[in-house]
């Protein structure tokens, strides 16, 4: 069994990247496993591939793509249609054959179009990976999803949450709930780490992400002698900073994203997840792993997966005064704030490699 995973672009420093890296690694080690990225911006990878997973760029270079295009709906679609011509086109031309029994896994629904016509040919096998809510997307995109994802052989959520609105138009068969791999070693407890008085937060500089919400809260939070450090790249960037000069803030920074992400959640004591919408929420799992006390917005699915009572706060989707109330409670307890930290790891074991690889070798034997 041959198994590809597909992205846009494999070089992208984003949350999809890291996941499918990260499964890509685990599986690799029972699998003949390929990724193909259908361009790449940068010859660097922010998330490296084992030596045994196959890398395909269809293009070696940047590209105007149906992921950064910037048109209007119906310009778009447009856009898009043609594109995935083209790249039908262009796996032609490599001669690249997918064969019977090859596992295709898409990472969302305009790659799903794009696979569904590769895979015709030779009936190769589908997998979908659905990694935000479930209405999250245009009506177009979620059209399309419905006519498409009864046909592949399974399609994959990350939480229980969205699990009703799936079977109301895919067979209960065809849907799967497995969770992404956390990508990095849980903390070690008995390796004394340097803490300091920081809280922070990861992500993409994306409305998505909310980081203008968490800090109209830090404005309003008693932060005295504690620092808030958001890492992320994004086209939010001079926005947000234009918001921490105008809310007077003096005690948080922006910095750029970085490969070497666990060294800040080890320095960390508090995270924070402000998106207005999620899939699982992976930095949430890494900084439970890391020992932190977390703090997240409930969205509709995803972090009510992963946060309890035990290991950290869920507040409601956007209410900026009680994310407020949360941060100034876990900087100013520090009873709470430890008594969640002594949680934290012991939470995400679900989420470790081995479990979840496990999950997706059920899977690939049952198809």
């Amino acid at each position: 069994m041959n198994i590809y995973l597909f992205l846009g672009d494999l070089s992208s420093k984003g949350g999809i990247e890291r996941v499918t890296v990260a499964l890509a690694n685990g599986l690799s080690k029972f699998y003949d496993v390929t990724i193909i990225s259908l361009y790449r911006e940068t010859k660097e990878l922010p998330f490296r591939p084992h030596k045994n997973v196959n890398i395909i760029y269809l293009n070696n270079d940047f590209e105007t793509s149906m992921y950064n295009r910037k048109c209007g709906l119906f310009k778009g679609l447009k856009f898009d249609v043609l594109y995935i011509k083209r790249k039908i086109s262009k796996f032609s031309k490599l001669e690249i054959e997918f064969h019977e029994s090859d596992v295709l896994i898409s990472c969302d629904v305009k790659m799903s179009v794009l696979l569904y016509f590769l895979a015709k040919k030779n009936n190769s096998k589908i997998i979908a990976i659905e990694h935000f809510e479930h209405d999250v997307g245009n009506v177009v995109l979620r059209k399309i999803r419905g006519i498409l994802y009864p046909k592949f052989v399974a399609v994959l959520s990350q939480t229980y949450e969205d699990k009703s609105k799936y079977l109301k138009w895919l067979p209960a068969t065809k849907h799967k709930v497995i969770p992404n791999i956390v990508s990095f070693m849980p903390a070690d407890s008995t390796k004394k780490k340097i803490k300091q008085n920081i809280v922070l937060a990861v992500g993409r500089l994306t409305n998505q992400k909310g980081f203008d919400l968490l800090l109209k809260a830090w404005a309003l939070s008693d932060t005295k002698g504690w620092c808030l450090k958001i890492i992320g790249d994004g086209e939010e960037y001079h926005d947000l900073m234009s918001l921490i000069s105008s809310l007077n803030i003096s005690n948080a920074d922006i910095i750029p994203f970085q490969n070497d992400i666990q060294q800040y959640y080890d320095s960390a004591e508090i995270f924070v997840l402000s998106s207005r919408y999620e899939g699982l929420g992976m930095v949430l799992i890494e900084a439970l792993s890391s020992g932190l006390a977390c703090i997240s917005f409930d969205c509709p699915a995803g972090p009510k997966t992963i946060i309890t009572n035990d290991n950290g706060l869920l507040i409601p989707t956007g209410d900026i005064e009680k994310l407020s109330k949360a941060i100034s409670l876990l900087i100013t307890d520090r009873e709470i704030r430890k008594n969640l930290q002594a949680q934290a790891v012991k939470s995400v074991d679900r989420f470790e490699e081995s479990n979840v690889v496990a999950e997706w070798r059920e899977l690939l034997n049952e198809i």
